[in-house]
Parts: structure tokens; sequence; C-alpha cells
């Protein structure tokens, strides 16, 4: 009896730890209205990525989300503008015109950063659960693609991805990095 209750223990925690190992690399969502979009004739060949306005509180997420934008663009059939120099060019901008880039209009940041479509975007909000060593995050963001010469939006999408990571510590001093991972 005793026996038969110690091997369903160690199969649930075997089964538990094994789940937590899994890792999961997330792919680039591409939903049925950016394929459409995107195989249409009529995409425009430069395209700038803006700063990401960040909503969720947490320093440089808006950034980081931006930059994972960027490299996905990058590997498609888009020309793109450097981000430092978007930047820069923002950062004149801002300085000459004396209001924020989201107040300049689209026809000219894209005569400015020399663009054929501009991507605003804002991350809506991070949550994060940990569990002993499994960790779920949830991001949310809002993405937008408008043509820089007539400001008409091309393509608009919430986007809300999920990330999860665990690991079982192999050594007594492996618990703290895998718990706070």
């Amino acid at each position: 009896m005793v026996k038969k209750y110690f091997i369903a223990i160690v199969s649930v925690l075997f089964l538990s730890f094994s789940a937590s190992c899994s890792h999961f690399t997330p792919k680039a969502v591409e939903t049925p209205s950016f394929r459409k979009w995107v195989s249409s004739g009529d995409i425009p060949k430069i395209i700038a990525i803006l700063p990401f306005t960040n909503a969720a509180g947490l320093e440089d997420l808006g950034q980081l989300v931006r930059e994972s934008f960027y490299k996905h663009f990058s590997v498609r059939d888009f020309f793109d503008v450097e981000i430092k120099e978007i930047d820069g060019i923002i950062r004149m901008l801002e300085e000459a015109e004396g209001r924020d880039f989201h107040d300049i209009s689209p026809k000219k940041l894209g005569e400015f950063l020399r663009c054929d479509a501009l991507v605003y975007g804002r991350v809506i909000r991070l949550k994060r659960i940990f569990f002993l060593i499994y960790t779920q995050m949830l991001l949310e963001a809002e993405i937008r693609i408008v043509e820089a010469n007539s400001g008409k939006e091309l393509w608009t999408h919430t986007l809300i991805k999920r990330f999860h990571e665990g690991g079982v510590p192999v050594s007594p001093f492996g618990i703290i990095p895998t718990a706070i991972r």
C-alpha cells in the first residue's frame, strides 16, 4: 500500500519536473491580415519602425519589443531604416518642432526618414507568473503600419504572446538561478 502511494507520488513529481523543463521558443505571429497585406502588391518598399510606447511600466520594454519586431521585419522583402538612424532623426524633429513625434504627421516623418511606411507600436501590458521553477509571461502589444504619404492605416493588430520557461536544478547551487529565471 505504501509502495503504491510512493510510486504515484514519484510519478507525479517526475511528470511535473519534466513538463517544467520544456522550453518554448516563440515564433513571430503572422496573422491572416498580415499575410494578406504582405502578399498584396501594395506593400511599401522602405519601412521605419518608430519607438514603441510602453504602457506596461517596465523600463526599456518598449525598446526590447521594438528591436524584436525590427528583427522580424529585417528578414522580409522590405528595406528598413536602421533604428539608430530613426532615433536620431526623431530626436532632431522633436527638438525642431517642439513636440512629440506622435504629434508629427506621418507624411513629414516619412519625408525625413525617407520611407514609405511607418510602424507604430505600443506595449500594453506584461504579466509575469512565477511558480518555483516555472515562469510564464504574457506580453500584449498593439502594432500599426501606416502609409507615410497618405497617413492611411495599412495594417493593425493587437498581439498577445505567451512565453513559458522552467528548469530543474541539478545541484543545490542551481536552485536560486532556476527559481529566479
